[in-house]
C-alpha cells in the first residue's frame, strides 16, 4: 500500500457558496429510531433498506406506499447489502451472515475477529464486481482495532484489506472500478486507493479530501454517475457533494437534524437522494429518514454475486 500524498484538498469555505437544498422527512418512528444506518436502494423491487446498529433491526420501506418491515436481529447490524439471487447479506457484531427476509433467519459464514469481542462491524458496501467490503470498530470507540475485510463471492471467505481503523465508514467506487473511496470518520478525511476490480487489492493509498472539525464528521457515502462524492457528516446537519479531482465543494443538502450517517441514489430514475440519520437528546427528528432530489443520478446498486 503507497503512503499517503502530501498533496492534499483542505475544505474551507467557499467565496462562491454551492447550490444548497433542504432535504424533506421520508419515515420517522420517534423514539424507536436510533442509529439508522446504510441505506442501500434495490431497484428490482423499488424498495429501500437500512439498519439501525443499536436498536438491532433491518429495515424494509416502500416509498410509494409507506408501508415498511422491521426485522429483528439478535446481534449489532452493522451493514447490509443485497445478493444478486435472492436474500440479503449482513456485517454484524460477531461476523459475515446471509439472512432469509421470508424467514428471518440467520446463517453464519464467518467471523473475521473472533479474537476481538469489543470490536463490531460498522459500514459495508458491494463493490461493481459483486464483493462485499465492510469494515470493523471498538464497539466502545476507544481503540484504534478495527480493519477493513471483503468477502469473496464464489467462496465466501474473507480477506484483510488493512488494519489500524478507528471507525470504518463511508464506501465507494468509481465508475471505471479504477479507485476506491473510504472514510476513517476521526481521521476527518476521505481516501483514496488504486483498486484492481480483479484481484481485489488496494494500492497507492492518499488523502484527498480533508474537513475541519467545525464543518462535522465524514461519516457514510455514496458516488453519483460523474463520480462526485456525496458525504453524510455526522453533527454537520447535511449531505455535502464534493469533486474528490479538485476538492471542490459542489452541493449541499441541509437536514434539520444534527446527526447524519449515510446516503444512497435511489427512485425511478435513480435521482433520489436516501439520507439516514442518528437519535441524539434533544433533537427530535434523530434517527429519521430523509429525501431529497439534487438534480443528479447515482449507479444502480451493486449486489453481492454469491
Amino acid at each position: 500500500m503507497g503512503k499517503i500524498s502530501s498533496f492534499t484538498f483542505y475544505h474551507k469555505p467557499s467565496k462562491i457558496n454551492p447550490f444548497t437544498l433542504t432535504a424533506e422527512l421520508l419515515f420517522h418512528l420517534p423514539g424507536v429510531q436510533k442509529l439508522s444506518e446504510g441505506p442501500v436502494w434495490d431497484h428490482r423491487t423499488s424498495l429501500l433498506w437500512w439498519v439501525d446498529i443499536h436498536d438491532k433491526k433491518l429495515y424494509r420501506y416502500n416509498p410509494e406506499t409507506g408501508n415498511h418491515t422491521p426485522f429483528s436481529i439478535d446481534q449489532y447490524v452493522g451493514a447490509a447489502v443485497l445478493r444478486s439471487e435472492k436474500g440479503l447479506v449482513l456485517a454484524l457484531e460477531r461476523g459475515f451472515y446471509l439472512f432469509d427476509e421470508e424467514t428471518g433467519s440467520l446463517s453464519h459464514l464467518s467471523d473475521p475477529e473472533p479474537d476481538l469481542p469489543s470490536n463490531r462491524f460498522n459500514d459495508g458496501k458491494v463493490d461493481p464486481g459483486g464483493t462485499f467490503w465492510a469494515g470493523t470498530m471498538d464497539n466502545s470507540e476507544q481503540a484504534i482495532s478495527g480493519s477493513l475485510y471483503s468477502l469473496e463471492p464464489q467462496t465466501l471467505t474473507f480477506a484483510k484489506a488493512f488494519s489500524g481503523v478507528s471507525i470504518s465508514n463511508g464506501l465507494a467506487w468509481t465508475a471505471d472500478s479504477n479507485t476506491f473511496y473510504y472514510i476513517d470518520s476521526p481521521t476527518q478525511r476521505v481516501d483514496g486507493f488504486d483498486f484492481d476490480l480483479a484481484s481485489g487489492i488496494l494500492s497507492k493509498r492518499r488523502e484527498v479530501l480533508r474537513f475541519e472539525q467545525s464543518f462535522g464528521t465524514p461519516d457514510g457515502m455514496c458516488i453519483d454517475t460523474e463520480d462526485n462524492l456525496w458525504i453524510a457528516f455526522w453533527e454537520g446537519s447535511k449531505v455535502a457533494c464534493f469533486d474528490p479531482r479538485t476538492g471542490k465543494q459542489l452541493a449541499q443538502i441541509d437536514i434539520p437534524t444534527q446527526r447524519i450517517t449515510s446516503c444512497c441514489f435511489g427512485g425511478a430514475e435513480m435521482d433520489t437522494l436516501f439520507i439516514t440519520s442518528a437519535a441524539k437528546e434533544g433533537d427530535s427528528l434523530g434517527g429519521a429518514i430523509f429525501s431529497a432530489k439534487p438534480g443528479v443520478t447515482g449507479p444502480p446498486t451493486n449486489f453481492f454475486a454469491g
